[in-house]
């Protein structure tokens, strides 16, 4: 009995000093301190005597976790803790720790279990009465729904997090980067503008600054989309710099890609396939599928301008496979046309008129999308344009 409870002091102790060390790190926490927390805590996670403050090491060290690259192997921690929590009822560590899995899933591109876990952690949530905790976990489920294109279930859930009393700068600055999001997915760059630049004044105001070049990259995205390139390639530059101090790799990536689509507008796109490459070793090594059909789209494109058909075929083909494979039919026939475009450019003419047909049959199944139009006039385009030339190679 003596020996367990020297053990269980041994632990705390080991935990605590941990915890003031990931504590003392604001957002990036150095390797050593990094690797002795996630080892102090695959002990302390078997001592239910030390619960109390391996709890707070685990919910302090989450979110750093996440920055840093880590995913699956970081959830079976959190799903440890959770077995923890359940044992003595602690609602709140239990709610805390789903949505952080949730948020993990979101970074893989595994929708369907992201949403079950953040659902969860709005219940847990709201049985605890932790308003703040509901509207962190709604505003998760709205950035996933806006993700999947699904903008009304985003503003139902904007419209929730709203709803809830005593929610502060840092949730109103949430909302209108979601509205932001919801709005470029409508292909409303404009209010998408005003959007991200309420979400950021509310940033700055808070000091908050990892999502202060969040918004700064979702600006320079849709500046980019008006066509003002200096004015974007300005501000993904600055967000690119702090988010490579802060080390978040992922968000970095997200901003080299978008960098690089400024480039290809400015008529530099050899730069801009670096820039893509690049951004495309951190969402593979991190597991983040949607993100790496996106590169592969823009690649395509990219090659296209190079003047290497071929080469910008293959990324249409693979990009159109991820996406397929998500279920995203909106950027899977986007990709498709990429493909279209590729096939006319190396002479398959007959090819490319058989895949725009059958990219057209699938467009109906989109009718509702902001970009239905866009596509349809798109491959209207492209699949006239191979008609003609199969006609005059006849």
């Amino acid at each position: 009995m003596q020996a367990q409870l020297l053990f269980t002091n041994y632990i705390i102790a080991g935990v605590e000093a941990s915890l003031a060390r990931v504590r003392a790190a604001e957002y990036v926490i150095p390797q050593t301190d990094r690797q002795q927390a996630w080892q102090i805590l695959s002990f302390a996670l078997k001592v239910e005597g030390a619960w109390s403050v391996t709890r707070e090491l685990l919910l302090a060290l989450a979110p750093k976790m996440e920055m840093a690259g880590f995913r699956e192997e970081w959830i079976a921690y959190l799903e440890k803790g959770i077995n923890c929590a359940q044992k003595i009822d602690d609602v709140q560590a239990i709610a805390e720790c789903e949505i952080q899995i949730g948020i993990l899933y979101r970074l893989m591109s595994r929708f369907e279990e992201a949403s079950s876990w953040t659902t969860m952690s709005v219940e847990h949530f709201a049985a605890h009465n932790n308003t703040h905790g509901q509207a962190r976990a709604l505003h998760e489920l709205a950035w996933l729904a806006q993700l999947q294109h699904d903008y009304e279930r985003a503003e139902r859930h904007i419209a929730d997090i709203a709803a809830l009393s005593l929610i502060d700068e840092i949730t109103y600055a949430d909302i209108w980067r979601v509205k932001g999001m919801i709005a470029m997915g409508r292909r409303q760059w404009t209010e998408a503008v005003h959007s991200h630049r309420q979400a950021l004044s509310l940033f700055q105001q808070t000091n908050d600054v990892r999502k202060i070049a969040w918004s700064m990259q979702n600006i320079g995205y849709a500046l980019k989309e008006l066509g003002v390139l200096d004015e974007a390639g300005d501000y993904l530059k600055q967000a690119a710099e702090t988010l490579q101090t802060l080390q978040d790799h992922h968000h970095m990536a997200i901003v080299w890609m978008n960098l690089a689509n400024v480039l290809v507008r400015q008529e530099n796109p050899q730069l801009a396939c670096e820039f893509f490459v690049a951004a495309q070793e951190i969402f593979e090594k991190q597991g983040n599928l949607l993100n790496q059909a996106h590169v592969l789209t823009n690649l395509g494109i990219a090659y296209l301008e190079l003047g290497e058909p071929t080469v910008a075929q293959s990324m249409f083909r693979k990009a159109s496979a991820l996406y397929l494979s998500l279920g995203d039919l909106t950027w899977h026939i986007n990709a498709l046309d990429g493909s279209v475009m590729a096939l006319i450019a190396s002479g398959e003419y007959v090819d490319a008129l058989q895949l725009a047909d059958q990219a057209l049959v699938l467009l109906p199944q989109i009718r509702n999308s902001s970009y239905y139009e866009n596509l349809l006039e798109k491959l209207t385009e492209h699949r006239s344009e191979a008609e003609l030339r199969v006609s005059v190679t006849v």
